[in-house]
């Protein structure tokens, strides 16, 4: 007899799937379970979620303001109170930072908590502000600026109290701008400055100059609510920023027949890469010159345990029409000819050759 497929079902019951009894499991083991399950199908989240009124009136920020000295620029971490459209109405200093971390407040946002970390790490408390404010440096530094600007956390405040009386400032992202050091006229002198690029589309007489150069890794500017990485000329020189930062800030203001002494010392020298000239000079340059060695024979005294003995040596230099140099090849020779600076090309093959011959006749290196 032929079956309907309805009475095929009913007369082959279908077989139960198999279940796995979480209950026969131990404890921590269906636990485990579950949160992989969770984890592989989270539950939907409704579009609107509610928030606590009072935890939407305050945020995390980070505010940079002048030191006292205002020479410097220090970052403060904030507790910032918002006003209804979502700005900042007031802020004030963390003076717990590391509590935020141990016992979070319930408006502490997901990123927060990096940016926290970020900030602990750049600390050095020099400069405090309810001890939580420290001076941007250093490769940490750079980031935690960059971080903050993409989140529009990063607010400038012209004061302390401004700060606390709410009149602070959203800073924004600044393009790479090149900056080169240029000595300035100052009426009868001249001083030693940074002389950045302008920003795109700026022509006001001061577009050349920044309002601070902070020393992070790269070095960042602040410069009319903007901020941004600066690319340095160092002039190839493998100086640090902090050495080059001191030198500026040393230079003397230089007047008269000073810059034009200045300008050939550090053209004799080789300078000119890292320091530009503070008076253009008129350059020869030879290649014609011939050196000729000279000798030092001398001995000097030197202790041996109890005893001075007589040690004896040899000293080359070379001569170039009147102007010696030792056998250092960095040592450049420059002279002042009238109004123009001779830099004469040092002879390697020449000075090669002298020490080929000391050599031959016994000379030796210490």
């Amino acid at each position: 007899m032929d079956l309907t497929r309805d009475d095929a079902r009913e007369g082959k019951p279908a077989t139960p799937v198999a279940r796995h009894d979480a209950a026969a499991l131990p404890a921590p083991i269906a636990a485990w379970l579950q949160r992989v399950e969770a984890a592989a199908h989270p539950q939907p989240k409704l579009g609107l979620e509610f928030k606590d009124p009072k935890l939407a009136q305050y945020k995390f920020v980070y505010v940079l303001a002048p030191t006292s000295g205002g020479r410097h620029v220090a970052l403060c971490l904030c507790k910032a109170r918002l006003k209804p459209n979502g700005e900042v109405a007031t802020a004030s200093p963390v003076s717990e930072v590391f509590s935020l971390l141990s016992a979070p407040p319930a408006y502490l946002e997901g990123d927060d908590e990096d940016l926290v970390r970020f900030f602990i790490a750049m600390r050095s408390g020099a400069t405090s502000q309810g001890g939580s404010a420290t001076e941007p440096k250093g490769k940490v530094g750079a980031i935690l600026l960059e971080m903050l600007l993409q989140q529009d956390k990063l607010l400038w405040a012209n004061s302390w109290p401004d700060m606390s009386n709410g009149l602070i400032y959203p800073l924004k992202q600044g393009q790479v701008r090149e900056a080169n050091l240029v000595w300035r006229d100052e009426g009868r002198s001249a001083r030693l400055g940074w002389q950045v690029a302008p920003p795109n589309g700026a022509t006001h007489s001061a577009a050349d100059q920044i309002d601070y150069m902070l020393p992070t890794d790269p070095p960042w500017y602040i410069d009319n609510l903007s901020c941004g990485a600066l690319s340095l000329n160092r002039g190839g020189v493998d100086i640090s920023l902090a050495d080059l930062q001191a030198l500026v800030a040393q230079a003397p203001a230089l007047t008269g027949n000073d810059k034009k002494r200045v300008s050939q010392l550090l053209l004799a020298h080789g300078l000119q890469q890292l320091m530009p000239l503070p008076q253009p000079l008129t350059q020869r340059m030879r290649d014609d010159v011939k050196p000729r060695a000279r000798l030092l024979l001398d001995a000097v005294q030197l202790a041996d345990g109890a005893m001075q003995r007589w040690h004896d040596y040899a000293v080359i230099s070379f001569d170039y029409d009147g102007e010696r140099v030792s056998f250092d090849p960095a040592q450049r020779v420059v002279r002042q000819v009238g109004e123009v600076t001779e830099v004469i090309a040092r002879d390697v093959a020449a000075e090669a050759a002298a020490l080929e011959d000391l050599s031959l006749l016994g000379f030796r290196k210490p």
